[in-house]
């Protein structure tokens, strides 16, 4: 099987339904700060953004008057044609599908801001896609990533009781995973290909909460880097 059909067959499925999730989680949500909350919030504005595995473009939608351009790039390609029926002619939200497993089709500097929001997990080289990052940012650009924390204080009791982390609740082995990252494994990533780490933050249920001690609170890391 090649890579796209592999991640096609895993993520091109519609959105989940609020419903099937569990009831406590459900009434627990109106304290989340979610991922695109976040994003949304620590992304600077400019002339140009990078959606990396935009999914079904809620980001892109979100961030819209922020920015003069938004590119997204899926390599699912039923999720990008579900994106161009819902945007209205004019919009300057442009999608396609893409591989970033491979060099990306911009040129280099293009992005004022690159997100890259539940998708450096899935890939199979994180290396290799931060730095084509680095590349397609121009000088002073802000670089977003969120990931899963392997270091989420329940995942340390599985592992004492024996028990695989768990990172994500979709199908397939942990959702299709491949790689884990802790708060310092992610800032040695970032430092690794050329990026300045300015913030880290934490998404989830009652998120000022876990900022207290993130590494081991926090669920999910959100990492800001720049390019010097």
């Amino acid at each position: 099987m090649n890579s796209r059909k592999f991640y096609e067959e895993m993520y091109s499925g519609q959105p989940k339904n609020e419903q099937r999730l569990p009831y406590l989680y459900r009434k627990l949500r109106r304290f989340e700060l979610n991922r695109y909350d976040i994003t949304e919030r620590l992304a600077p504005g400019g002339v140009s953004l990078l959606d990396i595995g935009c999914g079904d473009g809620e980001l892109l939608l979100r961030l819209k008057d922020k920015y003069q351009e938004l590119w997204g790039i899926d390599i699912a390609e039923p999720r990008i044609d579900r994106i161009k029926k819902g945007l209205p002619q004019g919009c300057h939200i442009h999608v396609r599908v893409e591989d970033t497993n491979e060099k990306l089709d911009f040129a280099d500097n293009s992005f004022d801001t690159i997100t890259v929001v539940s998708v450096l997990e899935h890939v199979f080289d994180p290396y290799h896609l931060i730095r084509e990052c680095h590349r397609l940012l121009r000088p002073g650009g802000t670089l977003i990533v969120q990931v899963p924390n392997v270091a989420w204080f329940p995942n340390r009791i599985r592992l004492l009781l024996g028990k695989l982390p768990v990172t994500s609740d979709e199908s397939g082995w942990d959702g299709g995973h491949l790689h884990y990252f802790t708060v310092t494994s992610l800032k040695n990533l970032f430092r690794q290909e050329g990026l300045e780490v300015v913030k880290v933050d934490y998404s989830g249920i009652f998120a000022s909460v876990r900022k207290v001690w993130g590494p081991f609170l926090g669920g999910d890391i959100v990492a800001v880097g720049i390019k010097r």
